[in-house]
């Protein structure tokens, strides 16, 4: 009877562990799902492709979550102890690439903003020109043309390399894992550059507006 009640506690401890594991790759499943859903600068295409394929790795999680609360053996929790490590130590892979896609996301959302800015900053300039106030920023504005438009480059390399990750993600496949891994790391340089580059412009930037600023006050300007 000892033996029974050992044999059983160890089960219960067993699928404690195996539903804790279980519990932990759905929570974080959930975390990456709801960063994905509130960025506002992840295309809506991509958007409900990601977040099916998130839907779906929870979905068979939560399925053999069922297989392991109904597991009456050792062997049988071991088998679903096994899948489930499998299953994350692929998943944590594609949960680093849905995390990157919305750091992708962001650089493109400040580069817009910068855009934005830099109409408004020809607008100013362009209105004090009419009034005969000459505002010199033409070696600023060129560097800060130029620093833009690598970031724009290196964005657009980056983002054909996490389209390409996203490709291999919604298929699904064992194999694709290294190769999802080589794309993320490639991507990762190339928005490191790219966030390089609008430092450098942002700087450039606020050393423009002082200039702007000081010659015409009533300009409506902002580095943030």
């Amino acid at each position: 009877a000892r033996e029974k009640g050992d044999e059983k506690a160890i089960l219960t401890h067993a699928k404690d562990y195996v539903l804790k594991i279980a519990d932990t790759i759905i929570s974080r499943l959930e975390e990456v799902k709801a960063r994905i859903e509130e960025s506002e600068h992840v295309p809506t295409e991509q958007k409900s492709t990601i977040i099916a394929q998130i839907d779906a790795n929870i979905a068979e999680v939560k399925a053999l979550k069922v297989e392991a609360e109904a597991a009456i053996t050792k062997e049988q929790i071991k088998a679903i102890s096994k899948k489930l490590h499998d299953k994350w130590n692929r998943l944590k892979h594609l949960i680093n690439f849905y995390s990157e896609r919305v750091l992708s996301a962001r650089v493109e959302g400040i580069i817009n903003n910068v855009n934005v800015l830099e109409k408004r900053l020809e607008k100013v300039l362009q209105r004090a020109k009419e009034k005969g106030i000459e505002v010199n920023v033409s070696v600023e504005m060129k560097l800060f043309n130029e620093k833009i438009a690598t970031a724009e480059d290196k964005y657009k390399q980056a983002q054909a390399k996490l389209s390409e990750a996203l490709s291999l993600v919604v298929k699904d496949k064992e194999a694709s894992i290294e190769k999802i891994k080589a794309l993320r790391k490639e991507a990762n340089e190339l928005l490191k550059q790219s966030r390089a580059a609008l430092k450098e412009a942002h700087n450039l930037l606020k050393t423009i507006v002082k200039k702007v600023k000081t010659a015409v006050p009533e300009a409506d300007l902002s580095t943030d």
